[in-house]
């Protein structure tokens, strides 16, 4: 959220006015940390990086989003809805 909790004045965002759905990133590791970490919780945390949560209004997840190659080199868009919200995907292009 903007500063509009603690501004009432402020001019509200698409976020605060639920236009628009807030990117929260997963957190994720440094590749120092990455480096020392067992095969199985490595493989868990690199599964993370790139992934984005979209939150309503009320900051519940609405969708996941993420980009990533496929075996053969293509650029792949991946959608996770989280809930019945979510019942159409635009495409630009």
């Amino acid at each position: 959220m903007s500063d509009t909790l603690t501004n009432p004045t402020a001019t509200l965002t698409p976020y605060d006015t639920g236009a628009r759905g807030e990117p929260k990133p997963w957190t994720h590791h440094s590749g120092t940390e990455l480096a020392t970490m067992a095969p199985l919780g490595r493989a868990l945390e690199e599964d993370r990086f790139g992934k984005v949560d979209f939150t309503n209004d009320e900051s519940v997840a609405v969708c996941t989003v993420w980009l990533e190659h496929n075996e053969h080199g293509q650029d792949v868009l991946h959608v996770q809805p989280l809930g019945p919200d979510v019942i159409l995907i635009q495409v630009h292009s």
